[in-house]
């Protein structure tokens, strides 16, 4: 087949983070096999200029490209459907990157030809919740550049430096418990992320100076790459340290959410962090570099882009404009559930009210000792602290893209009519 003329779409593209990099990694590739990628993000930044200079086309509106692709690479809902919309009859698949996000939801065309999960809980996403026949769908896990994350010098008997490597990492999250087990270890920690103010954007230059690293997702498989100990956390709790024993369950789960099952406590942090063995991580290095290449990840994408645009010659899809409605409709509806952060806000202030009011039946029973009170108010202060860092991720989750997104989205005339009336919906069935 000829060399293809690939679009794909992007939430955006403002900062160096998973989706944008991933976009980003796969466009490389294909320009380096001699296909023509271009990338459309309506929210243009720094990896857009990337791409740029890497001589990819980049455009933040879809009126600015006057070539028709081969086929669509479709990621994110909005976006996608943007794309389906301005260029009829060009087939697309689906890549599903997010296992709970309502800006990540499989639109349900025709012309959407195959679709593909990141791991398995955007998997289950896809075919479970979404119907999606399994026979549609393709699992790519998560690759790395291996020409970029080379391996690093064997680990040292005793691990010395650790990184926790994570946008969510702040002192209203998990960097507290972290910090504390390395001290107790005797570890030094660095911290690389966003919500530290100290942002990594050629991580490829500095894992490999680390002996543990703390993380989730991209950044737990790139770390594995090099050769460090990678120990799966993130704000939503501790998945362990990954070993050759349980790496095929943690790269089926991505190092995500659903691996996430233990609390961010100092002392199981601390028993993953004895688990170190330097040998081990080895062990798990090399798997993850014999499994995640980019170009293998590639040529899989390839396979479904020929397939999609063979299955596509010939045929008008009827229905569509009901079909992209559908979606919106399925879009529209995500808005009225309640976001993880303002769940979770919401539930530690009413733990935080009870606590008050236990701690003030303490402080005028007499009766009651002085260490249970004393217990109390540690408890109500480790609260307070919570509280305020989902507060922290709130303001933070308001000031994202997605929940920009949604805004905008909601103020689109369709959009709001078809939310507005789910909303009466269920107020009418409560």
């Amino acid at each position: 087949m000829h060399p293809l003329r690939v679009l794909i779409t992007q939430r955006s593209l403002r900062h160096r983070a998973g989706t944008e990099l991933y976009a980003g990694d796969v466009a490389s590739e294909l320009q380096r096999r001699g296909h023509a990628p271009f990338v459309f993000s309506p929210r243009d930044g720094i990896v857009g200029d990337e791409l740029r200079l890497r001589g990819i086309p980049t455009v933040d509106s879809l009126d600015r490209l006057d070539v028709e692709p081969d086929v669509i690479h479709g990621q994110h809902t909005v976006e996608t459907l943007a794309a389906l919309v301005r260029f009829p009859g060009v087939p697309a698949i689906y890549v599903c990157h997010d296992a709970v996000s309502g800006h990540d939801l499989p639109p349900r065309l025709a012309r959407v030809r195959r679709y593909v999960a990141v791991d398995e809980p955007c998997y289950d996403k896809v075919h479970l919740e979404w119907g999606i026949e399994a026979v549609l769908i393709s699992r790519i896990d998560t690759f790395v550049d291996l020409e970029r994350f080379l391996p690093r010098p064997p680990l040292p008997e005793v691990p010395v430096r650790a990184l926790l490597f994570s946008n969510s990492a702040h002192e209203g999250s998990h960097l507290p418990a972290v910090r504390e087990a390395c001290r107790l270890a005797g570890i030094d920690l660095d911290v690389a992320g966003t919500g530290v103010g100290t942002p990594c954007d050629e991580p490829e230059k500095i894992l490999g100076e680390y002996d543990i690293v703390f993380a989730k997702g991209r950044c737990a498989a790139e770390a594995m790459a090099v050769g460090t100990a990678v120990i799966a956390c993130d704000y939503v709790g501790l998945g362990g340290m990954v070993t050759a024993g349980n790496f095929d369950v943690m790269r089926r789960l991505n190092c995500g959410f659903r691996a996430l099952k233990m609390p961010n406590n100092v002392d199981l942090i601390g028993a993953e962090i004895a688990r170190y063995d330097r040998q081990d991580a080895a062990d798990v290095s090399a798997r993850m570099r014999s499994v995640a290449a980019l170009p293998a990840a590639v040529d899989q994408y390839v396979r479904l882009y020929e397939l999609a645009i063979v299955e596509q010659q010939g045929r008008a899809e009827e229905h569509e404009d009901r079909d992209i409605a559908t979606s919106l409709i399925a879009l529209g509806r995500t808005f009225d559930n309640p976001g993880p952060w303002e769940i979770r806000t919401q539930r530690a202030e009413e733990e935080c009210l009870v606590l008050r009011g236990r701690v003030a039946e303490q402080a005028d029973a007499l009766h009651h000792s002085r260490s249970e009170s004393t217990a109390l108010r540690a408890e109500l202060e480790r609260l307070v602290v919570e509280i305020t860092g989902e507060r922290i991720e709130h303001r933070a989750l308001r000031n994202t893209l997605p929940f920009r997104a949604r805004e905008a989205i909601l103020r689109v005339p369709l959009v709001s009519q078809f939310a507005g009336r789910s909303r009466q919906r269920n107020e009418r069935r409560r």
